[in-house]
């Protein structure tokens, strides 16, 4: 307890020393804020990188529900087929909310009121209002009210330049795996937009009542797909669904679509952790360069310490806690300077070229606890494994060959 005590004046009376000593203070000051600045650096990089994974599932998420059950050539199917799934026999849970509609690809096609523009492809999605508006929690489906009532994405509705009550025609067939599938027409009404946050959807997605549908082909249980919320905990991919599903079936996240990208940003993110730490490692070097400076300029403090009988390992002890310190206080600078330069960003609008790379209408930088911990434990380990470097300079030498230096 007395050595810890000991050593822990003895660190007090090292910032009280460079303190008030000029040629020790900017250094250490520069080092420091060298040290700082890499660790920040690091931190924002991998705030972008995880910013960008939670704001593309957010982005998913938001119009859909945790998973959704399709067949694997996307043609229609029965409720049967996923009730089943469910463990349900032709009878609807009542403890798994989800919405049943009918996906496929067509065009929209300019109406008299937008003469002189082309036609535009879209992903037309025929739902059941108030079961997607359950199952995504989103207001923007109760607006479809009436059977002619359509919502357009948010991008898709400005590149028109369309205004709510003008008329759309929808131009669109069913799957191939319908034989008897044949163009067909749908006139509608555009009631409002459906904001994804997300550019590829936001400028290709249209949503019309399944009603509507259904009065065009005549047939009542036409759907393709169904959006449904997780019924199992810790089962984000959806793997222990997939063992009860019914032959050619299959059970997607909300993500899949982007699985690939997402991996590759993890992939990215770990890479780049890495490669930035070499400038942490540089910083680490500049700290310890200054205890090689420090005990230079010292060198009769360190032989007066040991000279009246101050043990070596207690000086090296004092000294790692003044490095422990220091570290201590380059973590808290460096977490000022992430703010500074997230609100630089925004400020400047930095992030816009990130947004329009992938895709985003929003990328907001995002960090967890153990991205803190990964950046500022592995600075911590080159600084203890430098200072170890110079405390293994300093045991080799003898008392008395400090001031035999000093003195040449």
């Amino acid at each position: 307890m007395r050595i810890r005590k000991r050593s822990f004046s003895f660190v007090f009376d090292f910032f009280s020393l460079i303190f008030f000593e000029r040629s020790l203070r900017r250094p250490f000051f520069f080092c420091l804020l060298g040290m700082s600045l890499a660790m920040s650096i690091v931190l924002a990089t991998i705030s972008l990188m995880s910013g960008f994974d939670k704001s593309l599932k957010k982005s998913l998420r938001s119009v859909q529900g945790d998973f959704y059950f399709y067949h694997h050539r996307q043609a229609p199917f029965s409720l049967d087929s996923f009730y089943y799934f469910l463990g349900q026999e032709k009878q609807e849970p009542e403890n798994v909310a989800f919405s049943a509609f009918y996906q496929t690809q067509g065009f929209l096609l300019p109406s008299s009121q937008q003469y002189g523009k082309k036609s535009t492809g879209v992903l037309i999605h025929f739902v059941d209002e108030f079961s997607m508006k359950e199952v995504t929690k989103r207001e923007e489906f109760s607006l479809l009210e009436s059977d002619k009532a359509v919502l357009l994405g948010s991008e898709l509705a400005k590149d028109l330049g369309i205004k709510k009550g003008e008329e759309l025609v929808l131009l669109f067939s069913l799957t191939k795996e319908d034989s008897n599938s044949s163009f067909l027409f749908f006139r509608g009404i555009f009631q409002g937009v459906v904001n994804h946050n997300l550019f590829e959807k936001d400028s290709r997605f249209v949503y019309a009542k399944r009603s509507s549908l259904q009065h065009l082909t005549g047939r009542d249980d036409l759907i393709n797909r169904v959006s449904f919320n997780s019924f199992r905990q810790n089962d984000e991919s959806g793997v222990e669904m997939s063992s009860q599903l019914p032959i050619g079936y299959k059970v997607e996240p909300y993500w899949s679509d982007f699985s690939t990208l997402l991996e590759a940003v993890k992939v990215e993110k770990v890479t780049l952790l890495l490669i930035l730490q070499l400038i942490v490692l540089i910083a680490g070097m500049g700290l310890t360069a200054f205890l090689f400076f420090f005990y230079e300029e010292k060198k009769e403090m360190f032989f007066l310490l040991l000279s009246l009988g101050m043990s070596k390992r207690r000086l090296c002890l004092s000294l790692l806690v003044f490095l422990n310190v220091a570290h201590l206080f380059a973590v808290l600078i460096s977490c000022g300077m992430l703010k500074i330069f997230n609100e630089f960003f925004f400020l400047t609008n930095l992030f816009s070229k990130g947004k329009a790379i992938y895709n985003l209408v929003e990328l907001v930088p995002s960090l967890e606890l153990t991205d803190y911990l990964q950046v500022f434990l592995l600075g911590y380990l080159l600084v203890i494994l430098l200072a170890l470097w110079f405390f293994y300079f300093l045991f080799k030498k003898p008392v008395m060959a400090l001031m035999r230096s000093r003195e040449v």
